[in-house]
């Protein structure tokens, strides 16, 4: 991983992935990558509040087959809605 780390710093490639980027190339939903971030499923940094993907790593998860566990995490996954106000 480090020689391919290397090697993109060097042709100045782009380490990194936006959530929308990584929507487009893997033909997702933008709240799917965002599940898939919160669970882990798609490895990435957050940077204040900016979250990148680094290719890298997605690339490497994306070559390992998932545990059955990891894909029903991400199925299920659901945010909680908020408490209705008391007025």
């Amino acid at each position: 991983m480090e020689r391919e780390v290397v090697d993109m710093l060097e042709d100045n490639t782009k380490l990194t992935l936006t959530v929308a980027e990584v929507q487009e190339k893997l033909g997702l939903s933008r709240g799917l990558v965002y599940q898939a971030v919160r669970t882990g499923a798609i490895p990435s940094i957050r940077i204040g509040r900016r979250i990148l993907i680094p290719i890298v790593a997605l690339r490497r998860k994306l070559e390992e087959r998932p545990a059955n566990d990891e894909i029903e995490q991400i199925g299920n996954a659901r945010t909680t809605p908020p408490s209705p106000r008391v007025v």
